[in-house]
């Protein structure tokens, strides 16, 4: 166990800012977990069956590029189609005048979150299909050839 103190000099004297725990920072609960390490990012899925668990990689990795995709995919632009005409304005007014501005502000969640719940959702999928023992072993036979490949060189890590 370490444990270990960092300071800041804060005019000319040193005060303590944060203490490191490697025992704390180093625990996990029972249960499988993934943790995926890149520069200035570390995520972490806890409780994963093992049997997904390349899934699981496969979406860590694909997550950014997602990301990517929705953003462009769900960018706010003008809408070239309709023109707001002056009764249309004057509903578009009235409903913030009658929601005491409240719904001036229009909220959507975060692209992240978003992309956090489809991958969920895909190794949710990807967990029942794995319980029928055809597929399972049809995975098994992937993921087989897939550790050769990368072994070989035939398939790049990112």
């Amino acid at each position: 166990m370490t444990k270990q103190t960092f300071y800041k000099k804060v005019d000319g004297e040193f005060v303590p800012v944060s203490e490191y725990d490697s025992e704390l920072c180093s625990s996990f609960p029972e249960g499988t977990h993934v943790v995926y390490c890149r520069p200035g990012v570390t995520s972490r899925r806890y409780n994963v069956d093992p049997e997904s668990v390349a899934l699981e990689v496969a979406a860590f990795k694909a997550r950014d590029r997602l990301v990517d995709v929705v953003n462009s995919a769900v960018a706010a632009r003008p809408q070239k189609t309709v023109k707001m005409t002056p009764e249309m304005r004057e509903a578009w007014d009235h409903l913030f005048e009658v929601s005491n501005e409240e719904l001036k502000l229009i909220e959507y969640p975060a692209v992240i979150d978003v992309v956090d719940k489809f991958l969920e959702a895909l190794s949710s999928e990807a967990r029942e299909m794995l319980t029928n023992p055809a597929l399972q072993q049809e995975h098994e036979r992937f993921m087989t050839l897939y550790q050769i490949s990368k072994e070989n060189g035939d398939v790049s890590e990112s």
